[in-house]
């Protein structure tokens, strides 16, 4: 395959396929939507962010260094990040291999979707469904805040720390789940997704290597530290936030999205490739 063609297929929305994107989007987000699981899950992971909404303690206890409302602010708006990325992971994991045995790929070719399209089409819809409760979330937490401080002051910071923390990680997570689905089975997805994030939260500088602290953790600690000056609240603590500048933030956003986009365009051609040979 020359270069020329794996570029021409990495294009969810050339002349024709726009339509087809809008309808599986559209298919993909209402039947998301609509699942029981996917508010059962939302809402059972949703208790821990609540709680440390209204008991900042959790994340200041012993602490031992300075304690800013903006740092407060930050923390417990980033912390809606890591919560609805994983459960968008584990509820994205079976989704390509679901059209299959549900029977509703048909209904699906009838919009005339090319193997990217649908694949792009379904990662935008689902994407977007986990923002819905993710925003529910922002504005309960968003709430709290307000109350506590008596201070309008914070909406903007905490609407930015959502855009900059919880987009960028659902983004790059659901991304790859939807990817690793075209050629993997779910569960074993979902046990080694779980052994992930688990990992990834290790101290980066302990005995382990560990993504956490890098351009590639979706915990968007560089982004609290390097784009919003979070700083944590104990001395213990220090290793897992990096003092970094805006560009090692910044960069941590591009580097999730271009890694979760470039394993769509992979899982599309290999895809797209297994169609020819059918």
């Amino acid at each position: 395959m020359t270069l020329t063609n794996t570029v021409a297929l990495s294009q969810p929305q050339r002349p024709g396929q726009w339509p087809a994107f809008g309808a599986v989007a559209r298919y993909e987000f209402l039947m998301q939507i609509r699942r029981v699981t996917f508010w059962i899950l939302f809402a059972v992971g949703a208790l821990v962010p609540i709680i440390q909404f209204f008991n900042p303690q959790n994340f200041t206890h012993n602490a031992n260094l300075v304690v800013t409302q903006q740092s407060v602010v930050v923390i417990e708006i980033a912390d809606i990040a890591g919560f609805v990325a994983l459960v968008t992971g584990l509820l994205l994991a079976g989704r390509v291999q679901r059209d299959h045995s549900l029977r509703v790929e048909e209904v699906l070719k009838a919009a005339r979707p090319t193997p990217m399209t649908r694949l792009f089409g379904k990662f935008a819809g689902a994407s977007l469904a986990s923002f819905v409760p993710a925003a529910l979330l922002t504005a309960v937490g968003i709430g709290a805040l307000v109350a506590r401080y008596q201070d309008p002051g914070v909406i903007p910071l905490a609407l930015a720390v959502a855009a900059l923390t919880i987009i960028p990680a659902t983004l790059c997570v659901g991304a790859f789940a939807i990817a690793c689905g075209t050629f993997m089975w779910a569960p074993l997805f979902q046990f080694l997704f779980l052994g992930y994030w688990l990992w990834e939260q290790l101290d980066p500088k302990g005995p382990i290597p560990t993504l956490n602290g890098t351009v590639l953790s979706p915990s968007m600690r560089l982004v609290m530290t390097g784009v919003f000056g979070f700083t944590p609240f104990r001395t213990a603590d220090l290793s897992y936030y990096p003092a970094v500048g805006a560009a090692w933030g910044i960069a941590n956003i591009a580097a999730l999205i271009g890694a979760g986009l470039l394993a769509l365009v992979l899982a599309g051609v290999y895809l797209q490739i297994r169609a020819s040979r059918d």
